[in-house]
């Protein structure tokens, strides 16, 4: 179907476009991903030849006993992940359609906590997730003992490294 999301190589930052798709791939070998909304994804492995153009035809599958997610995030811009893959930045606008069951759903953002939970979902009703991202704490640190921690563990490691190869 036209607008699945097309992803090579990697499913967390490899998207492409979306159906139908064109496009340059180097010579050698790929993994395609292809995800919609309400449809199972699809992975397929290709060798991209260097000779001649490649078209891949694929089916999705429409999802059954499905209900959805709605995530709702306090900060625009963290990203949002369920069962692994990403799937957008907040603010997420439209239910992710997902199999009946338990899903994990994982949020993160620069500068804040990472936030995850596990979440049952049930067919045909929406399951309402309320993430609250809170700012990361960084330890206390002083500036002194850091740097000389940092130049006293350097000389320790080449002078280890040293005392080994010699």
């Amino acid at each position: 179907p036209p607008g699945a999301d097309v992803y090579m190589d990697d499913r967390n930052t490899g998207l492409q476009g979306q159906t139908n798709y064109r496009g340059k791939v180097t010579p050698g070998p790929h993994t395609l991903y292809i995800d919609l909304n309400g449809y199972e994804p699809v992975k397929r492995d290709f060798i991209m030849p260097d000779d001649k153009p490649l078209a891949l035809d694929f089916k999705m599958k429409k999802l059954e006993n499905v209900g959805s997610l709605d995530i709702v995030v306090n900060l625009e811009g963290a990203r949002i992940f369920v069962d692994g893959a990403i799937i957008g930045l907040s603010p997420y606008k439209q239910k992710k359609v997902v199999e009946a069951g338990k899903h994990q759903v994982q949020v993160e953002a620069a500068g804040y906590n990472r936030w995850t939970g596990e979440v049952n979902v049930a067919r045909d009703q929406v399951a309402v997730v309320n993430v609250e991202l809170l700012e990361y704490e960084a330890p206390v640190e002083d500036d002194t003992l850091s740097s000389w921690g940092r130049n006293l563990m350097l000389i320790g490691i080449i002078g280890g490294g040293l005392g080994f190869a010699g």
